[in-house]
């Protein structure tokens, strides 16, 4: 059964200078459904939306765990495979030519799976592949963190036992604004650092982290704990969706 939840941050009374007018450790509107790819053993659909109207939309199916020539390598446990892909429209500045994965697509493929695996109890399902699709159907920032998130609850959806769901999000900072968690890619070009991070709540481990610009110490540790925070406000609406699911 198909199940949706959507979460809006609360409101502070300090405001970001985004042209959302969002406060600055405020993530843009989250929505969730997951059950929207029938053929799939499991998926789901996330949405970061914002009031100017772009929206990051990320969509996501899983198959198996089954026997499958997508990895080459034996293993007598279970193994991920992920394939990544931006919609030939997900851009606003144009059609993305597709002919086969780009490099950045493999890339990304790689940080999905690298983020996802400590979760997962790969021994209960030995010899056999988890087989994940992500397509980014619109990018206003933050695709891979949505990626990773969407993914986490889609192989959840298929009833893949884990340790818990893993969640992704992404901040940054320039001296103007401070750190601004969540930015979209027009605020994403006026910041001079940006951070990544995946997080699983139950263990409390960080499976995924990228810091990229120039930050200081204390700044980049600002980012880093303001990702942490919203990955945990984001567990929460997963956690609420898969519940609802089982009910």
């Amino acid at each position: 059964m198909a199940t949706r939840v959507s979460y809006r941050p609360l409101p502070e009374s300090a405001s970001d200078p985004d042209a959302d007018q969002r406060p600055r450790h405020a993530m843009r509107q989250t929505f969730l459904k997951t059950g929207v790819v029938t053929e799939a053993t499991g998926s789901a659909y996330v949405e970061l939306q914002s009031p100017s109207g772009r929206s990051t939309k990320v969509i996501c199916a899983v198959f198996g765990p089954r026997q499958t020539s997508k990895v080459s390598t034996f293993s007598e446990s279970g193994r991920l495979w992920c394939d990544f892909k931006y919609a030939p429209f997900s851009n606003p500045g144009g059609r993305i030519p597709r002919t086969g994965q780009s490099e950045k697509e493999r890339l990304l493929s790689r940080s999905v799976e690298k983020a996802l695996h400590d979760a997962i109890l790969f021994d209960k399902f030995p010899k056999a592949v988890l087989e994940v699709y992500v397509l980014v159907l619109e990018d206003d920032g933050g695709d891979l963190e949505a990626a990773i998130t969407c993914a986490s609850a889609a192989i959840a959806d298929a009833g893949v036992e884990m340790l818990d769901v893993v969640t992704a999000v992404s901040s940054g900072y320039s001296p103007e604004s401070g750190v601004v968690l969540d930015p979209t890619s027009t605020l994403q070009r006026s910041l001079s650092a940006t951070a990544s991070v995946a997080f699983i709540p139950v263990t409390g481990k960080v499976t995924h982290v990228i810091v990229t610009g120039r930050g200081s110490e204390p700044n980049i540790k600002r980012m880093v704990d303001a990702c942490l925070d919203g990955c945990s406000q984001l567990s929460a609406v997963v956690r609420t969706v898969l519940t609802t699911q089982l009910s």
